[in-house]
């Protein structure tokens, strides 16, 4: 599976109506080969800080899983996630049945001011 280009970042303050759709992916410890993490059965999280500042927000809306097997979800964002300018790093949790997660990879989150 070749690497794949997320186009998320950057969006301004109050920017609600583009989705967060990271794909999910992992190296096959085997082949070497970028693969998708299997998120059936997962429930997804997040969490963001601001890089400046170290403000922390709980980011309170539902995730979608649209493909399991091949590792794509995406997130609509909430009023609150969105209402500071700043440059985000944004933490997703997957927790499994049994209360284990596991971190994905750390993204970057520009949001621009309003002028």
């Amino acid at each position: 599976m070749p690497m794949i280009y997320e186009d998320y970042s950057p969006i301004y303050v109050s920017d609600t109506a583009t989705s967060f759709a990271p794909v999910f992916q992992k190296i096959d410890p085997t082949s070497g080969d970028l693969v998708p993490v299997n998120l059936t059965g997962l429930t997804l999280s997040m969490k963001m800080k601001e890089k400046e500042t170290g403000v922390i927000k709980v980011c309170s809306g539902p995730w979608t899983i649209d493909d399991a097997a091949g590792g794509l979800a995406h997130y609509d964002w909430q009023n609150g996630d969105v209402d500071t300018a700043g440059i985000w790093l944004l933490q997703v949790l997957c927790t499994n049945v049994a209360g284990k997660v596991i971190h994905a990879d750390v993204k970057y989150l520009e949001i621009k001011a309003i002028f």
